[in-house]
């Protein structure tokens, strides 16, 4: 399955990076699918870095996940594999700068195997969903952060 989508976040090129790079510090949104996240990689994140995530594929089905950076090109890519049971694939993120704003360009191949290709069709449309729901959130989540940074430093 391959999923592809753009969206135009109002914050520096640098700005996006950084919040996509550290996402693991930043909460969750109530309604995400991702319920774990933890870097565990020490150290800023890298080439390499390694993260854990539990994350609700079904209903009624969570799967603990393994992802790892594969593409780390500050300020213009970051991209990772994953794997997890029934499931493998890799997402990336590129991102240019548009004057004083960035352009995301997600996209994301996901591979499914054994008992989740009885509800391949299904995951197809819910992921693309939420993919769209994830790149909304990302520019509200990164917009509303810079502003919490900047006030930090007015203090």
């Amino acid at each position: 399955m391959e999923i592809e989508s753009s969206i135009r976040v109002e914050r520096p090129i640098a700005v996006v990076f950084a919040w996509l790079r550290d996402i693991h510090e930043h909460p969750l949104p109530n309604d995400n699918r991702v319920l774990f996240l933890e870097k565990e990689t020490p150290g800023p994140a890298h080439l390499g870095t390694q993260y854990r995530e539990r994350v609700r594929i079904l209903p009624w089905f969570v799967a603990d996940i393994a992802c790892e950076i594969t593409e780390f090109d500050p300020p213009r890519r970051l991209a990772s594999q994953f794997s997890g049971p029934g499931m493998r694939g890799e997402t990336g993120y590129t991102l240019g700068a548009v004057g004083a704003f960035t352009e995301v360009h997600f996209e994301q191949h996901i591979e499914f195997f054994g008992p989740l290709l009885l509800a391949r069709p299904w995951l197809e449309r819910a992921q693309r969903r939420r993919l769209i729901r994830r790149l909304a959130d990302v520019k509200q989540e990164v917009e509303r952060w810079e502003l919490y940074l900047r006030s930090q430093e007015s203090a």
